[in-house]
């Protein structure tokens, strides 16, 4: 794709930095800027010591509120017992079209005292699982250890999302919106911390 530029006039005292490069023919003015901070509420979830001894259960379910779109940007998973004898663990990432019941709450918290009230809902290990709709983030396999000592040293998974241009996994408006992480195996004595960090704002 060619590149392009458009005349910009800066009037007569505010001033936009530039860089002068030549493309082809063209003198162009690369427009320099210095990224400002996030402006989108940002909130975190976390759970301790989660089972995985049951396979397809919903490990962790997060459900978006009734005004906000959900926009899921870090999953982060360590483990913190000992695996019986799997060398790997799979997770899949998919979307929830209900809410799951019976399981325990997950209050989100808001990485800044200033954000409003979070309006998404989590739980694990929904007891009544919700109603589970397409993949959203697919299988993810990592591997896990029976040695205490490598035990929670680094992540099982580690998924990013929204960097590099790319957009976060989204959650639409609406409490029957939500994402699930599930493991479609099981070890049985195995346990997970998880750690997911979203944003939510009310997009166009």
């Amino acid at each position: 794709m060619a590149t392009s530029y458009v005349s910009f006039d800066e009037g007569t005292t505010k001033k936009v930095r530039t860089f002068a490069r030549t493309d082809g023919a063209d003198t162009v003015e690369e427009w320099m800027y210095a990224q400002s901070e996030s402006l989108f509420d940002t909130y975190s979830v976390s759970t301790q010591a989660t089972a995985g001894a049951t396979a397809n259960s919903h490990l962790l379910e997060i459900m978006a509120g009734a005004a906000n779109r959900v926009g899921i940007k870090r999953i982060t998973i360590y483990q913190v017992a000992n695996a019986t004898g799997a060398a790997s663990f799979a997770f899949d990432i998919l979307r929830l079209t209900t809410a799951g019941t019976g399981g325990d709450a997950v209050t989100a918290l808001p990485l800044d005292p200033a954000s409003g009230a979070v309006g998404a809902t989590a739980m694990t290990l929904a007891s009544s699982k919700g109603t589970e709709g397409v993949a959203a983030g697919g299988r993810h396999r990592g591997a896990i250890s029976t040695t205490a000592s490598t035990v929670g040293v680094n992540p099982v998974l580690d998924l990013r999302f929204g960097e590099n241009n790319t957009k976060p996994l989204y959650i639409a408006a609406g409490t029957s919106n939500g994402i699930v992480i599930k493991n479609p195996g099981a070890d049985a004595t195995v346990t997970f911390d998880i750690y997911v960090e979203f944003v939510e704002a009310s997009w166009a």
